[in-house]
């Protein structure tokens, strides 16, 4: 149970509760529990139907991240307007002018797991490490990225925390921003 709640923390899920249902049909004999559902190969998983984690749940997605794949992860994707607000004397509220999308905040939390073993993964959190300390912008490719054009990312912070109970594991957050390539023209 205390590996299922790290999960649960790691994933900022603590806040979910369970719900219990008083009452409930009953099932008929030898009925399946839950109704089949008919799902097109690859349809609403991104190009990823049939993958599988380590804890046997579907991958919805997957990141690359300048090379490194992280399969274990949960992308957010945070985007901010830029909108000045002015105050009118007289008037209830504010004006507001709009002026532009801001970049968008891109959240990736995952683990890093040694396949098949108990050791530490040392040297893929050694691999990704040397990634994030670049000082440029990364290319990340994923199918869930690419829904909101965003092909290249600039690390802003990350932390690998260390959890008890865990031998092969290493979670990691990264906090990034979206960054697209801008040309500069001179007129000479």
């Amino acid at each position: 149970m205390a590996d299922f709640n790290a999960i649960l923390r790691q994933f900022g899920l603590g806040q979910v509760r369970a719900t219990f249902v008083a009452r409930a049909d009953a099932l008929e004999p030898g009925a399946a529990a839950f109704p089949a559902q008919e799902v097109e190969e690859g349809a609403a998983l991104g190009g990823f139907a049939g993958r599988t984690s380590w804890l046997g749940t579907p991958v919805f997605s997957e990141v690359e991240l300048d090379g490194f794949l992280l399969s274990t992860v949960v992308i957010t994707v945070e985007q901010e307007k830029r909108i000045v607000t002015t105050a009118v004397n007289g008037r209830p509220g504010t004006i507001k002018e709009y002026f532009a999308d801001g970049d968008y905040r891109v959240t990736l939390q995952g683990a890093i797991i040694a396949e098949g073993s108990k050791q530490y993964p040392a040297e893929q959190v050694r691999d990704l490490h040397d990634i994030l300390r670049k000082a440029v912008a990364l290319p990340a490719v994923s199918d869930f990225l690419r829904l909101f054009d965003i092909y290249k990312l600039v690390v802003q912070r990350y932390q690998f925390p260390q959890n008890e109970g865990f031998t092969n594991v290493q979670f990691y957050q990264i906090d990034c921003l979206s960054d697209t390539d801008e040309s500069l023209v001179i007129d000479a």
